[in-house]
């Protein structure tokens, strides 16, 4: 029986990532690059060739080598910043390939009554239309966030999560690798206002998008 690593790491399962990401993404987020300086269009030119290759590298002794984030500043309209760091093209190919198999008959146990992302046959018009049953069942609705969530998980913590919920032994070391990627170096004045919201290396994750980023065509 082949593991689990073998299935997402083979050229078919990474083209299919390949696929969904460019389908998936705008016309502008095509544009967006990695540390790299690789966007989508130009994976596109030579796309077998490229799927080949991270397949290559993640079946490597070692096992695969994700790359810094390059940190894209977004600001928002109470005048802080987001910080949205975007991964290289073949990181992404990468991520999705894995995502595609844990989501795949909820291998991760995630689906529930109120969960609609990275769950198979749901969609965020799903989750309005829950949200919408919901309002027309109860007289009140508590709303409430968890400041800067994501930079303050402990990835400790996380590791223990991931073991203990991703049943196939084989994506433990590429999961674990991947959720301690770090921001790249970057400009002093950049380096500030990611400091500012609270961005600190060692701990918490890193917020990324797969899809549709809203960025700047330069990044």
């Amino acid at each position: 029986m082949k593991s689990a690593l073998t299935g997402v790491s083979s050229f078919e399962s990474l083209f299919r990532a390949w696929r969904m990401l460019y389908e998936r993404s705008s016309a502008r987020s095509r544009q967006s690059r990695g540390i790299d300086d690789e966007s989508l269009l130009d994976f596109d030119k030579g796309p077998s060739a490229g799927c080949r290759e991270i397949a290559r590298q993640m079946r490597r002794e070692g096992g695969y080598r994700f790359a810094m984030l390059r940190a894209v500043t977004v600001p928002k309209g109470n005048g802080k910043d987001r910080i949205i760091c975007v991964p290289t093209v073949r990181d992404r190919i990468v991520q999705r390939s894995i995502v595609s198999f844990l989501a795949a008959g909820d291998r991760c146990r995630l689906a529930n009554d109120v969960s609609f992302g990275f769950i198979p046959g749901r969609s965020v018009g799903d989750a309005v239309k829950r949200a919408q049953s919901l309002r027309r069942e109860k007289q009140w609705v508590y709303k409430t966030d968890i400041t800067a969530f994501f930079d303050s998980i402990a990835r400790d913590v996380l590791e223990e999560k991931i073991v203990h919920h991703v049943r196939d032994r084989s994506l433990h070391q590429v999961l674990i690798t991947a959720l301690n990627c770090e921001i790249a170096p970057t400009s002093n004045s950049k380096n500030k206002r990611i400091e500012a919201v609270g961005i600190k290396s060692g701990k918490g994750v890193r917020q990324v998008c797969l899809y549709r980023l809203s960025l700047p065509t330069s990044c």
